[in-house]
């Protein structure tokens, strides 16, 4: 048995979360020293296990909002849905990095 913290009406709720670490993220990389290490890691595994959390229920839950004869294209829907926004959420990263590493050299 398990609890699920998520229902339809509340996936979108965690994306404040996730919000939230864009800044931590950024300050991290402005100023490498502040924080240790172990922080970094910190934040980045708790930001996996959100988004994980988060993907993963919506996966479950995108089934139930539907017929039973479109469950099978929903499910497949949204395992593109979800490798699509990994693939660019990855590249908006480096596009991200790539910009303060070139404002900081220009700073």
């Amino acid at each position: 048995m398990y609890v699920r913290l998520l229902t339809v009406e509340t996936l979108h709720y965690p994306i404040v979360l996730q919000l939230a670490f864009l800044p931590l993220f950024m300050f991290d990389v402005v100023h490498p020293f502040v924080l240790p290490d172990v922080v970094a890691i910190g934040l980045v595994a708790s930001l996996g296990l959100v988004t994980g959390y988060v993907g993963t229920s919506a996966m479950v839950l995108a089934p139930t909002t539907c017929s039973e004869v479109e469950h099978e294209l929903v499910g497949m829907t949204g395992s593109l849905a979800t490798i699509t926004g990994l693939f660019a959420g990855s590249y908006v990263g480096l596009l991200l990095n790539f910009i303060v590493q070139l404002l900081m050299t220009t700073a």
